[in-house]
């Protein structure tokens, strides 16, 4: 008799908090935050080996799709953004993917983070040049 009721509501239960986007009220994945920081930390971040493949602007975020050498142990990501932005016009944003790999392994492993552009906002609208360091291209951001 209760066998039924048990598999409805484990089924129900895997099922709700599988939605993540539009048609079930559920909200989308957030971006990770960016950190500004100034100079000295934007140059003492770690830095360890890796390799952009793709940057661009996903609405509000930054998709950064990377590969390092790893595969076995913790790695530590962030964005950073330079406090300091060149006087051009649109200003122009530095900003560099910091990686920490504590790995001793050497599997080429591929990812993709998302980091939240907001901290470059500086009125309700605007528009702002990324140049993220080891990736060639300008990405042009409006928001």
């Amino acid at each position: 008799m209760y066998k039924p009721l048990i598999l409805f509501m484990a089924l129900l239960s895997i099922g709700l908090p599988s939605c993540t986007k539009d048609g079930c009220g559920c909200e989308a994945t957030a971006c990770r935050p960016a950190l500004v920081v100034g100079e000295e930390g934007f140059q003492n971040f770690p830095n360890d080996p890796h390799f952009i493949t793709l940057a661009r602007v996903e609405g509000q975020c930054l998709e950064v799709v990377y590969r390092y050498g790893g595969g076995c142990g913790t790695v530590s990501t962030q964005l950073l953004v330079n406090e300091v932005a060149a006087y051009t016009e649109p200003p122009t944003r530095f900003l560099r993917l910091s990686l920490e790999d504590n790995d001793l392994c050497e599997a080429l492993v591929s990812d993709t983070l998302q980091f939240d552009l907001g901290v470059l906002h500086s009125g309700e609208e605007g528009q702002a040049l990324l140049r993220l360091e080891g990736w060639e291209e300008v990405i042009d951001y409006s928001y």
